[in-house]
């Protein structure tokens, strides 16, 4: 029973350890549907999240993090097969 925008900060939260006061903007993008590897569709929010904080603290779902400025998020493409669509429809 939450919104897309109060889930995307709780999961910002969770694996970034940024707060809703940690975001210099936070836009929401286009909504997708994409197919997982079977077939089943399923429905992308996208958001662009801004911070100033350097460092991020995050969970153990994730290795490592990279910062990336807009004009040089193409270097990211192919690496994940619905990845490109969400960075596209991305703010």
């Amino acid at each position: 029973d939450v919104s897309p925008e109060q889930q995307a900060l709780t999961e910002i939260e969770e694996e970034a350890g940024l707060t809703r006061d940690d975001l210099a903007d936070f836009q929401r993008g286009e909504q997708l549907l994409i197919p997982d590897h079977e077939g089943n569709p399923w429905l992308v929010h996208t958001f662009t999240a801004t911070t100033t904080r350097r460092r991020l603290t995050i969970n153990d779902e994730h290795d490592t993090y990279r910062w990336s400025i807009p004009s040089k998020i193409s270097r990211f493409s192919n690496r994940v097969p619905w990845l490109d669509a969400v960075i596209e429809a991305a703010p």
